[in-house]
């Protein structure tokens, strides 16, 4: 078995390698003539390309695991409107600008290019890591208390977090439907910092407690699920999405690795949630882009139903999706000659943002972020632009951050092996936070890291540490239960 998985792996680099060696004889700049030609050139290679990474993937894995769900996203975030331009189906929407000249041809032909060679070095990091994990895994003992530790103190946090969730979903709520989301997102109420925003740092807990719930409910805890819904509902109407997208990506992952084999009654449930998501995703980003324009919010989501049911609700999710490659593509265009390389320091400034600002001399708002650098470019909502992991590398070492995306797929693989061994284990502890971790990961796809460790160390941590002491706690009361029974034994 050990021989087997090794020479998978050794074939699926084989294979990696050859493809980036094959693409490093495409032509560097655009000699197809028209956009439409290169975008197609480009949507045929990335096609061929994702599928090769797809299969080398599964068969070191065997399964579809976490890298896995990471690529297949990336593709659509990347190079969704590429293949509907291929496929002629180019939506009338204001987030298709592929082919609307505001990003030069050169820019979105070599954009094209860094990308699918970035997923190849991320891929071969994660394959060469990965290795032969596969095999048969060690189950080491874990505490018995580990489930019921992560469930009380998930149910604490979320007794202390539910009301200014609340609060602060309200508020934004209100926001949206009265002066827009682009104007929200710049408002002075939305930018609250320090212990102004106290209810907002507390409703950020909220996405990892409902991971928390889910990993550790009992089998009588009817409540869990229907909280997610309405959690996910609420931060849906605010107008942003890609963090439901995530939760809904997590829970349903979840719900396969942890509670149920994949039978077909599944892939039903799976696909009709994927289109009752998109049809809610596509009526939400219609009303926002109404409400910006002034409309009333009663006519705004009028027509913002006629709209999803007039038009195709999938490509238009999917166009949306594909609004990354702009932002990434704006990058590659303007930096260095617009904006200059800042070698590392958006990496510092996200490990600074761990401490209070006060601490750091505010360091973290001394380093622009990608978006916010570029948005001047490319401006959408009145806000940042987005980003990608992609952009955000190039935007701090230009073309040796190929060298980087290869140490990202190390670290992914590792993230991939300590989520395997959690299951194998039993330890919901691991199993959570490896799972959190992977959320902010698929966010990672069309956002850069500015808030990737203060997550973590914030609202990841603090769940741990109370869980880490209530197991504790459990663990020395069933020792000392044994020892009293014991002792009156003889």
């Amino acid at each position: 078995m050990s021989l087997k998985i090794t020479r998978n792996v050794l074939y699926s680099c084989f294979a990696i390698i050859s493809l980036l060696m094959v693409l490093l004889f495409v032509p560097q700049n655009n000699v197809l003539g028209y956009l439409e030609n290169q975008v197609c050139f480009i949507a045929t290679i990335c096609i061929a390309s994702y599928i090769i990474i797809l299969i080398c993937i599964y068969s070191c894995m065997k399964s579809i695991g976490i890298y896995f769900i990471f690529v297949v996203i990336s593709f659509f975030f990347f190079f969704g409107q590429h293949v509907l331009v291929l496929l002629n189906l180019e939506p009338q929407v204001t987030t298709f600008i592929l082919l609307s000249k505001r990003i030069s041809d050169e820019a979105i032909y070599e954009t094209g290019l860094l990308i699918i060679r970035s997923m190849c070095l991320l891929t071969l990091g994660y394959i060469l890591a990965i290795g032969n994990s596969s095999r048969k895994l060690e189950v080491k003992p874990t505490s018995i208390y580990t489930k019921e530790a992560l469930r009380k103190s998930c149910i604490i946090f979320f007794l202390i977090c539910v009301i200014p969730t609340c609060i602060t979903l309200a508020r934004n709520i209100i926001l949206t439907f009265t002066i827009g989301y682009g104007t929200r997102i710049i408002d002075s109420q939305y930018q609250l910092s320090g212990i102004s925003n106290i209810f907002g740092i507390l409703a950020s807990f909220m996405p990892p407690i409902l991971i928390g719930l889910f990993v550790a409910k009992r089998a009588n805890d009817k409540w869990i699920i229907p909280t997610i819904v309405i959690y996910l509902c609420l931060y849906t109407c605010q107008g942003s999405r890609i963090n439901s997208f995530v939760l809904i990506v997590v829970f349903l992952y979840l719900q396969i690795k942890c509670y149920n084999k994949i039978k077909r009654k599944t892939y039903i449930k799976i696909a009709m949630i994927a289109i009752v998501v998109i049809v809610i995703f596509s009526v939400v980003s219609n009303v926002r882009g109404q409400l910006s324009t002034g409309q009333s919010v009663s006519s705004a989501i009028a027509s913002s139903i006629k709209n999803t049911m007039e038009n195709n609700a999938l490509i238009s999710a999917i166009s949306e999706a594909g609004y990354t490659f702009s932002s990434t593509a704006v990058v590659i265009q303007h930096c260095p000659n617009d904006i200059a390389h800042t070698y590392g320091l958006s990496y510092l400034s996200a490990l600074a943002y761990i401490l209070p600002n006060d601490l750091t001399g505010n360091f973290y708002a001394t380093v622009q972020s990608t978006d916010d650098a570029f948005k001047g470019f490319l401006n959408q909502y009145g806000g940042g632009i987005g980003s990608s992991f992609i952009a955000e590398g190039y935007y701090n070492f230009g073309y040796l951050a190929y060298l980087l995306f290869f140490v990202f797929g190390i670290a992914m693989a590792t993230v991939e092996k300590k989520f395997t061994q959690s299951i194998a284990n039993g330890d919901s502890r691991q199993t959570f936070k490896y799972m959190y971790i992977f959320s902010i990961i698929i966010f990672y796809i069309r956002s850069d890291t500015r808030t990737f460790f203060r997550n973590y160390v914030w609202f990841c941590i603090p769940i741990l540490l109370i869980t880490n002491y209530l197991m504790q706690k459990m663990d020395k009361r069933c020792n000392n239960s044994k020892f009293i029974k014991q002792k009156t034994r003889l």
